[in-house]
């Protein structure tokens, strides 16, 4: 018999309508059944909290005013969850689907093995891309973050890790109270890697569960022809333009300030940033002058320690309307 935990889902919602409704209903059909459900919705204009108030009464609906980001809307549902007396608050993003099992792997995984790894704090699902049907793999630290091997993860054996995606981790009571909630100066991206980083620098464990299944697609997939795979197309996380500075500006941030480690900064401006600009130079982007200055704003404000909201993800759609809803195939130049 597995213990019952009161176990808190915060769904974090920005124009995700039509998948909230697959999602919703697959937490309500979990085989460990969850406390309450939660979903932060960052002012979404797509008709999603209508159709919540509808649809589903049932759930919990934290509405904001306007869109605060990921580690704001995460912290909003973490604080209402932690102040109801959860044991675990498990995070999903707005276009992520979990099979009916992925919850229940995650807990009975913790009950065989918590007496082995005592300082768990941390249970992750596995993220597969529904697209391409690839596992995201989970990160280690070496001086920078790295991907475990494909070899491990295919195991099928829990893994302890240094990160995760935000998406499908199970986050314990004693994380929270020791090292408090998500930062919401960073808006997006690189918020998960450096609440880990943190909970992993206090001594907490993260276990990867790859039984613990759930579907979430981490930037737009598009299709890519790389001269590093002899000519062979693969599957990759494409971002927008604005993506890219607090993709930039956070990690770089996080070393320098919060863990001071050199190293990080060095291997993030060398390895780093100099693929991320050969990739920008050598596909066929048709917005290589917006991409490389949201970089280089990135870099910048991450130097600065300047946080907090400075490109706007709105404006950015309005100003040009080429960002918006994109769904073309970026293949590289002949």
């Amino acid at each position: 018999m597995m213990e019952i935990y009161k176990i808190y889902a915060i769904v974090l919602s920005y124009n995700a309508r039509e998948n909230l409704k697959r999602l919703i209903s697959a937490l309500l059909c979990q085989t460990y059944s969850l406390s309450e459900i939660i979903v932060v919705d960052n002012a979404s204009s797509d008709g999603t909290v209508q159709m919540l108030k509808e649809e589903f009464p049932q759930i919990t609906l934290l509405a904001n005013l306007s869109n605060l980001g990921v580690g704001a809307g995460y912290t909003k549902g973490m604080k209402y969850a932690f102040e109801k007396g959860a044991d675990w608050i498990w995070l999903l993003d707005g276009d992520s689907f979990p099979d009916k099992t992925a919850l229940e792997e995650l807990i009975s995984t913790f009950e065989k093995i918590k007496y082995v790894y005592s300082q768990i704090g941390i249970l992750a699902s596995s993220p597969i891309n529904p697209l391409t049907n690839r596992r995201y793999p989970p990160l280690i630290w070496n001086n920078r973050l790295l991907p475990v091997s494909e070899n491990l993860i295919l195991s099928g054996k829990p893994l302890l890790v240094d990160s995760v995606i935000s998406s499908g981790s199970l986050i314990k009571r004693s994380v929270i109270e020791q090292i408090g909630f998500p930062r919401e100066d960073f808006f997006i991206d690189f918020v998960d890697h450096e609440y880990n980083l943190r909970a992993r620098r206090l001594g907490f464990q993260i276990l990867y569960v790859p039984q613990s299944i759930i579907y979430h697609e981490v930037g737009k997939t598009v299709i890519r022809r790389s001269l590093s795979r002899f000519g062979k197309k693969w599957a990759y996380g494409d971002h927008l333009p604005w993506r890219l500075y607090y993709i930039a500006r956070n990690e770089l941030y996080t070393y320098l300030y919060e863990f001071k480690d050199l190293r990080a900064v060095f291997y993030f401006f060398i390895i780093k940033l100099t693929k991320e600009m050969a990739a920008i130079l050598l596909y066929n982007y048709p917005d290589k002058k917006e991409r490389i200055i949201h970089i280089l704003m990135g870099i910048r404000d991450g130097l600065k320690g300047k946080l907090g909201k400075v490109v706007a993800p709105e404006e950015e759609k309005k100003r040009n309307g080429k960002y918006a809803d994109r769904q073309s195939q970026f293949l590289p130049k002949e």
